[in-house]
C-alpha cells in the first residue's frame, strides 16, 4: 500500500507539474522513514515465522517476539495514517513550489556574497591583456551535467603550478567526454599531470542539482509556470504562485554579487569563472513565462509586480536597466496580447508606476501604488 501510494503521487507530480520535482520527493526524509519502517517490519515478521515450528518434539512459538511483530504492526499503521497526510501535503502545488524555493535560496548564501553590483573593473583591464598562444586544453572526463567545480581547489593549484585557468564550461552546461571544460596558460613549461589534477576538481553526472547550479532551482519553478500556463491545464494561480517565489528568488539575488568570475592571489589573476549573471539569472526567472502569458492579464500584472519588488531592492544602474528591459518586455505582449482596452489600460497604468519606481530618485513600488488608490 505505501508503495503504491508513492507511485500515485510521483505519478501525479510527474503529469501535472514536472518530472524535475520528482528527487525532491525520493529525497524526503519522511518518505524514506516510512518505507524504512514498513520494510523493517515486513522483514521482522518473517524472521520470527522462520522461528514458529510445530513438530513431533512438540511446538515453539516465541511470545516475546509474536507480541513484538504486533506492537511493530500497530506502530506501522500510525507511520501509513501519517505518511498518508504526509503525501496529501506534499503533492500540492504550494508546497512542491516552496520547497524548490527554499532550496534554491540555500544553494544562493555560499554562491554569492553581499554586494549590490556585478562592476570587476580593476581584474577586466588585466583580461584584456591576457596570452592569445599557449593556452592548453582541459578535456572532460565523462558526458553528463557539470555538477560541482571545486573553485578553491583550483586556484590553489593555479598558484602552486604557477599557471591561469580559464573555464569553458559553467555550472550546469551538459558537457561531452573529451571536449574542452577548461583553458590553462603556464608561466613556466606546461605540466602534464597538472592538466590531469585539474580536471578532478570537476564533478559531471547524470542530472542536474542545486548545489552550486541556481538556474536549475529556477528552472523547476519556470517548468511549473510554463505547465500551469499551457491550454491543457490552464491554471492561472499556479504560474502566479511561482511568479511570487521567483520575485523572491530574485530579491535574494538583488543584493548580491553574482558574476564573480575572478579569482587571484598575492595580486596576480590565477582562475577565469564562466558562470551566471544578474541579467541572465533575470531572464531565467521570467523571459519564458512572459512568452506564454499573452492575453494572461493576471500573471503580466505579477510579473510588473515582481520586477517593480526586485528593483526596490538594489541601487545599481545596470541592475535596474536589466528590469526596465523585461517592463517593456512586459508591455509589449500586454499591447499585442490583450484585448480589452480598459484591461490593457490598467497594465500599462501599472507598469508606469513600476518605470518610475525603477528609475533612479523615483519613488518605490508600494508608494506608487499606494498614490494610485488614493487618486
Amino acid at each position: 500500500v505505501v508503495f503504491s501510494i508513492t507511485l500515485v503521487a510521483l505519478s501525479l507530480a510527474s503529469n501535472q507539474y514536472t518530472s524535475r520535482v520528482l528527487n525532491n520527493f525520493m529525497n524526503d526524509r519522511l518518505n524514506q522513514a516510512v518505507l524504512g519502517v514498513f520494510l523493517g517490519i515486513f522483514v521482522y515478521c518473517l524472521i520470527v515465522i522462520r522461528t514458529i515450528r510445530e513438530g513431533e518434539e512438540g511446538t515453539f512459538v516465541p511470545s516475546i517476539s509474536v507480541f513484538a511483530g504486533m506492537v511493530f504492526g500497530l506502530a506501522g499503521i500510525g507511520f501509513l495514517v501519517l505518511f498518508i497526510h504526509h503525501i496529501s501535503v506534499s503533492i500540492q502545488a504550494s508546497q512542491i513550489i516552496a520547497d524548490i524555493t527554499e532550496e534554491t535560496l540555500e544553494s544562493i548564501d555560499p554562491l554569492f556574497q553581499p554586494a549590490d553590483n556585478d562592476e570587476d573593473d580593476e581584474l577586466k583591464s588585466r583580461v584584456e591583456d591576457l596570452p592569445q598562444q599557449g593556452w592548453r586544453v582541459v578535456n572532460a572526463a565523462g558526458t553528463g551535467y557539470l555538477q560541482q567545480v571545486d573553485s578553491a581547489a583550483l586556484l590553489q593549484l593555479a598558484v602552486e603550478r604557477k599557471m591561469l585557468i580559464r573555464m569553458e564550461k559553467s555550472v550546469g552546461d551538459f558537457v561531452i567526454r573529451e571536449t574542452p571544460v577548461a583553458c590553462v596558460h603556464f608561466e613556466d613549461d606546461p605540466d602534464e599531470k597538472a592538466l590531469g589534477e585539474i580536471g578532478s576538481g570537476y564533478s559531471v553526472g547524470r542530472r542536474r542539482t542545486v548545489e552550486q547550479d541556481a538556474e536549475f532551482g529556477i528552472r523547476q519553478l519556470v517548468d511549473i509556470a510554463l505547465k500551469a500556463l499551457s491550454p491543457g491545464i490552464n491554471d492561472t494561480t499556479t504560474a502566479i504562485m511561482c511568479i511570487h517565489y521567483l520575485t523572491a528568488i530574485g530579491v535574494s539575488l538583488a543584493g548580491r554579487r553574482i558574476s564573480q568570475r575572478f579569482r587571484e592571489k598575492n595580486g596576480r589573476l590565477r582562475v577565469i569563472i564562466k558562470g551566471p549573471t544578474f541579467a541572465s539569472l533575470t531572464g531565467k526567472c521570467f523571459d519564458q513565462i512572459l512568452e506564454n502569458s499573452g492575453g494572461n492579464q493576471a500573471v503580466l500584472k505579477s510579473l510588473l509586480d515582481g520586477l517593480g519588488t526586485i528593483g526596490e531592492q538594489t541601487s545599481s544602474g545596470s541592475r535596474r536597466r536589466v528590469l526596465l528591459s523585461k517592463v517593456g518586455g512586459v508591455i509589449e505582449q500586454a499591447r499585442r496580447t490583450i484585448p480589452g482596452a480598459d484591461a490593457l489600460r490598467q497594465i500599462e497604468e501599472r507598469s508606469r508606476q513600476v518605470v518610475a519606481a525603477l528609475t533612479l530618485g523615483g519613488p518605490s513600488v508600494r508608494e506608487s501604488f499606494a498614490a494610485s488608490r488614493s487618486r
